[in-house]
């Protein structure tokens, strides 16, 4: 498949993410994340932005690519399995390639030159022939020229002086520049003019941006500059593997190899060389070398062997002693070999290649043995453990107890500086040229390493004191006016590979080297400021570093636990790149959004949102720190600078929001980066304004209405208070009236009579008549008090009470007036509410309509037929008379009364002629 590096992480695509192949030919990049991708079939894609999208042409034709080229007269030219192609008008139009009638078929590299295309076939293919024949396509003439050498060329490349090297069974060939006029493919041999040897064959050509060569063969990979200098990289000297497929530069002018079976491997520096062995057979288990000699010296314990490499030239000489020895020192061309509690000075015998050892010093008292071993200026040899112990050259030995062991010290300005184990940091004046008072303690330092937990110190010509610890990183003080002053902690948060620093060193330029097991790390200061480049770890070589030194060429050799580095000082290649900070995914849950550019609108169930940014820069990529900020949410600080290039958010709240991101670079070759990007995260519809607006609209409706509802039930309440008290005047006006007129009536003509009596008494007359007269009248307001009484009363306000006091008072009332009557009514009467002036209304109404038929109907028999549907339905039939609406009065009192009182209720009054006269009353009845 396709796997796509962008400083941060590897991501990966086959053809479960869209890829037509999982063999791709070739890759062409077109822009910030975007690539044309050729694939090993019948496809052409695209990708942008992380997405695979197949392309098509206009007429769905797409040949086997090896290789695609874009020439400088803007066309694409595709070197392919069936021929030679050009791409126009958005189509693959074949361009006929023939030798001998025969096409030429796949076509496999090629490059350009002067409007020329030199190409290849496959030379790997044996069964078809031609097979790795060289063709030269002129673009402007459409002409062709094939070689006829039966030779096969494995691969075509470009000079810096326009020339065109083919490599080929014998050797690496250049092109004769007037081949194609003549109509002859001639070759020279190339190997003067650009220093190739002469065995080299079968090999990848590339010429980097130094105009130097790079050769890829099946035994390494061999760079020759364009001075003639050679260098050979394999898996003796730092590569993972020697045989390498393909070699690229990228824009920081890194090199990056494809290996055969190890993958890719990048040389960020050209002069940092692993060795795991300097000589074969020889393995160094210690080093030194000094700012005053460009000797190396080596020592091979498990042999007893002492090797010295200057300039190239390498010399083994090989112990009598029957010990082996630690470590080893060289001071003005006196070599001395340490171990445990012993100084030896080594003796040469160059003719029979032999070294010895003399004891120098031993000393027994010691509780540890010499962990650490340097010389002063006058090259006088200082000795490390738990205490510190000075060999002088006149054959003086001086010490001091330190009180634990120290593991390393340091020297500058005459000043010596050791810390030990148990946190103390010492200081010594040393006066090499007064040997009696040579060491001189100055001050200990008790508090400033509390808990720190000292292994390594060293010191810098600026007075800079900087102290190595076993968990903390370093640490580093100024010293001035004999005052200590804390500056800064470096931690693997500043860029260190480890916070355990077992050693530490300082450069004749200032730099800081740092030794731990996870790498070596050099500190540099640019502008007042320290920046860390991990030396090992950006070359992905992670091993354990013991010890550094830098030799008078400025050249660093480290002791590694694979063998040993060599170090050039200026480490990191120059360049014009600069690397921009890139959103390479923004993912929606899990949906991955397209266009970073866009400001998308999220709904509120879309609130959580991951990102991965990157700042492909690949000198020292481990040296990246990304923080962010997302603004518009309630965190106000950025976040701590990591490692980490993925932000993740959960549960975002609806609003605008923008993060932005910085890059920083710990290694100090590129300036901080910053990128952001902007988002929405819409409200749910219940808190958008307008529903807000809705809402409170609505509520303000509401309020509205529900004072008018108030105000209405109060105005209500009140009408029907007011009403009632209308009803009740009303009622008692009624009251008083019927009082007056029924009972009033009869008081007075009670009182008449009373009168009329009492005359009558005086006289001395009968007054029988009146007694019985005043009886009839008494008993009459009896009777019309209790109909008051009963429309009152609103117990009696039901259907049935009305239907049975109606139908006693028609039978009663009927019976003394000697008319047989005849009364119906329903079996079930239904339980109805009905008020007392419906009550009132029928009940009078009745009394009327008898009162007329006993007054004037002259009628024997009543017959009276109560109906209960929807309507009360009442009939009253009696045999007399008959009515005549002729003779009755146009006012008469009686029948307006009761038509009143039945149009009151609703109710219809209807009266007619039938064997006597019909009175037919229908109400309607409550629900």
């Amino acid at each position: 498949g396709l796997s796509v590096y962008d400083g941060s992480r590897f991501t990966n695509y086959t053809t479960e993410n869209g890829l037509a192949s999982s063999l791709i030919n070739d890759i062409i990049e077109l822009g910030i994340d975007s690539l044309l991708i050729v694939p090993n079939t019948n496809q052409l894609q695209y990708m942008v932005h992380g997405v695979v999208k197949n392309y098509q042409t206009i007429d769905h034709f797409v040949p086997v690519i090896n290789q695609l080229i874009k020439c400088s007269d803007g066309f694409f030219y595709a070197l392919a399995d069936e021929g030679f192609y050009r791409f126009e008008n958005n189509q693959f139009n074949k361009i006929g390639l023939s030798d001998n009638g025969k096409n030429i078929t796949n076509l496999i590299h090629g490059v350009e030159l002067h409007s020329r295309l030199y190409m290849i076939t496959d030379p790997n293919l044996h069964t078809i022939s031609p097979h790795g024949e060289v063709i030269v396509y002129d673009l402007s003439t459409g002409k062709s020229l094939i070689s006829k050498n039966k030779e096969p060329t494995f691969f075509v490349g470009l000079t810096p002086d326009s020339n065109v090297l083919l490599s080929r069974l014998k050797g690496v060939f250049k092109m004769d520049a007037g081949s194609f006029e003549t109509g002859t493919i001639r070759f020279s041999d190339a190997g003067a003019q650009y220093h190739i040897p002469a065995n080299i064959s079968f090999v990848y050509i590339f010429f980097d941006k130094d105009q130097s060569l790079w050769l890829l063969e099946y035994n390494g990979v061999l760079k020759i500059d364009k001075n003639g200098n050679t260098k050979f990289f394999n898996s003796q000297n730092g590569l993972p593997e020697s045989q390498q497929g393909s070699l690229f530069q990228d824009k920081e002018n890194i090199i990056w190899l494809t290996g055969a079976h190890t993958g890719i491997t990048k040389i960020v520096n050209q002069d940092i060389e692993v060795f795991l062995e300097l000589k074969k057979g020889f393995q160094s288990s210690s080093i030194y070398t000094d700012i005053h000699t460009d000797s190396l010296w080596l020592y091979d314990r498990a042999q007893n062997e002492i090797l010295l490499h200057y300039h190239g030239a390498d010399k083994i000489f090989t112990g009598t002693n029957a010990s082996s020895f630690n470590s080893i020192l060289c001071l003005n061309q006196s070599v001395y070999l340490a171990k445990w509690y012993e100084i030896f000075k080594v003796t040469f015998d160059n003719e029979k290649k032999q070294f010895a050892a003399t004891l120098l010093y031993k000393d027994s008292t010691a509780t540890n043995g010499f962990s650490y071993i340097l010389p002063d200026e006058e090259n006088n040899i200082i000795c490390i453990s738990d205490k510190l112990v000075v060999f002088l050259r006149n054959g003086k030995i001086i010490s001091h107890a330190l009180g634990y062991l120290a593991d390393e010290a340091a020297i500058s300005n005459n000043h010596l500086w050791t810390a030990t184990r148990a946190n103390k940091l010492f200081l010594f004046r040393l006066n090499p040229q007064s040997p009696d008072n040579y060491l001189q303690l100055l001050h200990v330092y008790d508090k400033v390493l509390q808990y720190a937990a000292p292994r390594s110190v060293t010191a810098d010509k600026k007075n800079n004191v900087w102290i190595g610890t076993r968990d903390h990183g370093i640490f580093l003080f100024s010293f001035h006016d004999q005052a200590l002053h804390f500056v800064k902690q470096f931690t693997t948060k500043d860029g260190l590979s480890e916070n355990f620093i077992s050693y530490l060193h300082s450069d004749p330029s200032g730099n800081i080297w740092a030794c731990s097991p996870a790498g070596l790390d050099k500190i540099i200061l640019i502008n007042g400021k320290y920046y860390i480049e991990n030396i090992t770890g950006s070359g992905n070589a992670f091993q354990q570093i013991y010890k550094i030194s830098t030799s008078k060429s400025n050249e660093h050799w480290v002791t590694a636990a694979d063998g040993i580095i060599r170090v050039t000082n200026d480490f990191f290649p120059a360049s014009n790149y600069t690397p921009a900070l890139q959103f390479v995914q923004i993912k929606i849950g899990d949906s991955a959004v397209f266009d970073s550019r866009q400001t998308p609108e999220l709904s509120y169930l879309q609130n959580n949102i991951s990102f991965a940014v990157a700042a492909p820069t690949f000198c020292d990529e481990k040296q990246t720190r990304f923080s962010y900020l997302l603004q518009g949410s309630s965190k106000k600080k950025w976040s701590d600078p990591s490692t980490r290039s993925e932000i993740n958010f959960v549960n975002l709240e609806p609003g605008n929001y923008t993060l932005s991101v910085k890059a920083r670079f710990l290694n100090g070759l590129y300036p901080e980066q910053h990128a952001d990007y902007s988002f929405i995260i819409l409200p749910p519809w219940w808190q958008t304004w307008w529903f807000r607006i809705s809402l409170l609209a609505s509520i303000i409706t509401i309020i509205i209405f529900a004072i008018m509802f108030y105000y209405d039930r109060k105005w209500e309440k009140q009408k029907i208070i007011l009403e009632k008290e209308q009803l009740v005047e009303q009622e008692r006006t009624r009251i008083a009236t019927d009082m007056h007129d029924d009972l009033g009536a009869g008081l007075s003509r009670i009182k008449f009579l009373s009168e009329t009596m009492d005359i009558k008494n005086r006289q001395q007359k009968s007054i029988g008549d009146d007694i019985i007269k005043i009886k009839g009248y008494s008993d009459e307001m009896i009777t019309k008090m209790g109909e008051i009484v009963w429309a009152l009363n609103e117990k009696n306000d039901s259907l049935k009470d009305l239907i049975a006091y109606s139908r006693a008072y028609a039978a009663e009332y009927l019976f003394q007036n000697e008319i047989k009557s005849q009364i119906t009514i329903p079996e079930i009467i239904p339980d109805l509410f009905v008020s007392g002036e419906f009550r009132r209304n029928i009940y009078l109404t009745i009394k009327e309509a008898l009162h007329n038929v006993v007054k004037h109907a002259h009628a024997n028999e009543v017959s009276i037929d109560v109906q209960i549907s929807q309507r009360l339905i009442i009939v009253l039939h009696d045999n007399g008379i008959g009515f005549d609406a002729e003779q009755i009065r146009p006012f008469s009192n009686g029948l307006t009364n009761m038509k009143k009182r039945i149009s009151d209720i609703d109710g219809d009054l209807e009266i007619k002629r039938q064997q006597g006269t019909e009175l037919k009353v229908s109400v309607p009845l409550p629900r």
